[in-house]
C-alpha cells in the first residue's frame, strides 16, 4: 500500500496542521556508511563509527547500506537490493567500508569524519525540513514539509525517504564476527532514484510530500525509524536532511554518552568530568543531578534546562575533593551517571572510567620538555596539592629544542604541573611534534625517567607524587636559602640584589641586601617568585606568605 502526493501551498497555509516534531533550526548532516557482514575491515570500523554517531546524532542523522561484497548472501543486502544498489551507483561505491557525509566521500578515519562534519554544519540553511510519522496497523505513514527559506531554481533537487531499523542485533555473530548492526538501511518509501522535488521558485514556498508503506522485513519494528533528505543529484551535495526516531516507552530516562576532560593519573582528591548525556524518554528532562562516584563517594550536581527526546547535553563538573584518594590501590575506581531524573527515582546507566595513580619520583623530580616549532605558545606551571602555584615558567623561545628544570620541593606531597598552550594545539599536531618527561634525580647521582608524553589542545595536567625529598641533588639550583612562613623572613646565603614579583609578574621588592636573614613583612598574602643576584650566583625560590 502506497501513496504518494507533493503540492506547494504559500507558507502559512499549513496554519494548524503544523508537524509534530519541530523544523530544524540548523543544518543537519547526513551520514551514510557502506558495509557489508563479510567485511572484516567493516566490522573492525563499525565500533568507532557507531560511537560517533550515537554522540553527533542530532548533528547528524545516519544510515547503513549493506553491499554485496564480500559476501553477496548478507541478508540486510538480499532484502533490500534494488535499494541499496541505486544508492552505490550514485556514489560509486567500490569498496568496503565506505563513508559519505553530505555527499561526499571521505576517509574511514574518525577525527577526519568528525571534522567534516563540523564543517558541514556550517553550511547555509536553505531548506527547513521536517518530519512526522504515524504507524497503525502495520502501515508507516510519512509526512514531509520543506520550506523554502530562500528562492532556489535549482532542477536536480530530489527527496528521498527510508526506513531504518536502528538496532539490529544477532542471534550468532555474522561472518565478519559483528555481533550487531546499528541504522541498518530497509526500504525506500518512493522509487529509488527519489522523488522530483522540482524548484523552489520563491522564498517561503513550501511542499508537503506524504507516503504510506506496509512494513515488512524488519527484524524488530520497534526499531524502525525514518531518514529523510534533499539532495542536489548534480553536485552530490545534501542540502538539508531530517530524522523521525524509533519510539520510546520510556517517560523520564537518560544516557550517559561519553565522559571526557577527566585525570588518567591523579594523586590528590581534584577531579572534574565533561560529560555528555542524552534524553532517552518521551518527556523533557528539566532537571535532574549529575552524579560522580569515586571510591565509593559521591558528588551531586543539580542540571536544569529543558532536553528533548535524542537531545543531548554537555556538562563539565566542578572540581570534586571530598572522596578518599586510594595510593595503594591499582586504579580508582570511577563512575558517572544521572540520577533523580525530572523529580523521580530514575537513574541513568553507569559510565566507568577509572584512574590510576600518579608516579612517583624519589628525592628530586626534573621536567625536560622538548618544544615544537612555536614555542612560543607554551609555558607551564607547579602546583602543590592545595592548588597553590609554586613556581611558573617564561613562554619558551627557540624551536626543538630541550628545556630542563629540576623543581625545587623540599617536601613530600603529591604535586601538578599544568602545561599551557596559547595556541591551543598543544606540542603535537601541525607545528612539530614536541614532548615531556619527568625523571627522579637521587641523592647518589642516578636519574630514572619515571614518565614521559605529548599533548594537544591549550592545557594538560601531570601529576606526580614526591618521596625523601631533598634540595641537595645536583642540578637543583638556586636553593639554598630558605623562607620562613612564620616570621616572614628569608636567611640568604651571600650577598647581593634583591628582586621579589608577584603573580601578574609586578616587581613588588627590589633592594640591595646582605648575606643573613631578610625581613619581608610588607609583603601580603599571595605567592611570590624571590630572585636573589649575587656575585656570582643567581637564586631563584618561590614563596608563599599567608
Amino acid at each position: 500500500m502506497k501513496k504518494q502526493l507533493l503540492f506547494f501551498l504559500p507558507a502559512l497555509a499549513l496554519g494548524a496542521a503544523a508537524l509534530t516534531q519541530t523544523l530544524s533550526a540548523k543544518h543537519v548532516v547526513l551520514y551514510e556508511k557502506f558495509t557489508n557482514n563479510g567485511c572484516g575491515p567493516c566490522a573492525r570500523f563499525a565500533p568507532a563509527s557507531d560511537s560517533l554517531v550515537n554522540i553527533r546524532l542530532g548533528d547528524m542523522v545516519a544510515l547503513t547500506y549493506h553491499g554485496s561484497y564480500p559476501n553477496a548472501d548478507d541478508p540486510n543486502y538480499v532484502q533490500a537490493k534494488k535499494d541499496v544498489d541505486a544508492r552505490i551507483g550514485v556514489y560509486g561505491i567500490t569498496g568496503y567500508p565506505s563513508v559519505i557525509i553530505d555527499g561526499t566521500q571521505i576517509s574511514h578515519s574518525i577525527p577526519t569524519m568528525d571534522a567534516k562534519i563540523d564543517e558541514c554544519m556550517q553550511k547555509e540553511q536553505t531548506i527547513d525540513l521536517g518530519i512526522s510519522t504515524t504507524f497503525a496497523d502495520g502501515v508507516l505513514t510519512t509526512k514531509l514539509t520543506a520550506k523554502a527559506l530562500k528562492a532556489l531554481n535549482n532542477p536536480n533537487l530530489r527527496l528521498f525517504v527510508a526506513v531504518i531499523e536502528e538496532d539490529v542485533p544477532l542471534s550468532k555473530p555474522a561472518p565478519n564476527m559483528q555481533i550487531e548492526f546499528k541504522y541498518v538501511f530497509r526500504h525506500f518509501m518512493q522509487d529509488p532514484s527519489g522523488y522530483d522535488m522540482g524548484a523552489f521558485a520563491e522564498a517561503g514556498k513550501e511542499a508537503v510530500y506524504e507516503n504510506s508503506w506496509k512494513v515488512q522485513g524488519l527484524q524488530n519494528n520497534d526499531e524502525m525509524a525514518v531518514v529523510a533528505w534533499i539532495q542536489d543529484m548534480s553536485t552530490k551535495e545534501i542540502v538539508e536532511a531530517c530524522y523521525a526516531p524509533k519510539s520510546t516507552d520510556k517517560t523520564d530516562a537518560a544516557k550517559v554518552l561519553l565522559v571526557k576532560d577527566t585525570p588518567t593519573a591523579i594523586c590528590s582528591p581534584h577531579y572534574t568530568a565533561k560529560v555528555w548525556f542524552r534524553n532517552l524518554g518521551s518527556k523533557p528532562i528539566t532537571s535532574c543531578n549529575v552524579c560522580v562516584n569515586i571510591n565509593g563517594h559521591v558528588q551531586k550536581t543539580p542540571w536544569t534546562g529543558n532536553l528533548g527526546y535524542l537531545e543531548t547535553e554537555i556538562f563539565t563538573t566542578p572540581d570534586f575533593t571530598d572522596f578518599t584518594f586510594d595510593q595503594n590501590a591499582a586504579v580508582n575506581v570511577t563512575n558517572i551517571y544521572i540520577s533523580d531524573i525530572n523529580g523521580t527515582e530514575e537513574t541513568s546507566n553507569s559510565y566507568s572510567q577509572n584512574f590510576t595513580n600518579s608516579v612517583v619520583g624519589q628525592n628530586s623530580v626534573e621536567l625536560a620538555i622538548f618544544t615544537d616549532n612555536k614555542p612560543e605558545e607554551t609555558s607551564w606551571e607547579l602546583l602543590d596539592a592545595d592548588n597553590n602555584v609554586i613556581e611558573t615558567s617564561e613562554p619558551f623561545t627557540e624551536k626543538r629544542k630541550f628545556y630542563r628544570r629540576v623543581f625545587p620541593l623540599a617536601s613530600d606531597g603529591c604535586y601538578r604541573v599544568r602545561f599551557i598552550d596559547k595556541g591551543g594545539d598543544g606540542i603535537v599536531g601541525d607545528f612539530g611534534n614536541g614532548y615531556y618527561k619527568f625523571t627522579q634525580k637521587t641523592t647518589d647521582g642516578k636519574s630514572k625517567m619515571i614518565t614521559q608524553g605529548d599533548f594537544g589542545g591549550a592545557e594538560h595536567n601531570v601529576f606526580f607524587r614526591l618521596a625523601n625529598a631533598t634540595l641537595s641533588v645536583a642540578g637543583v639550583e638556586g636553593y639554598s636559602f630558605s623562607w620562613s612562613a612564620a616570621d616572614k623572613t628569608l636567611s640568604l646565603p651571600e650577598a647581593g640584589v634583591l628582586t621579589i614579583a608577584d603573580m601578574a609578574g609586578r616587581t613588588v621588592v627590589a633592594r640591595d641586601v646582605q648575606a643573613g636573614t631578610v625581613s619581608l613583612n610588607e609583603l601580603s598574602a599571595g605567592v611570590y617568585v624571590v630572585t636573589l643576584a649575587a656575585e656570582n650566583e643567581k637564586y631563584t625560590k618561590s614563596i608563599i606568605v599567608k
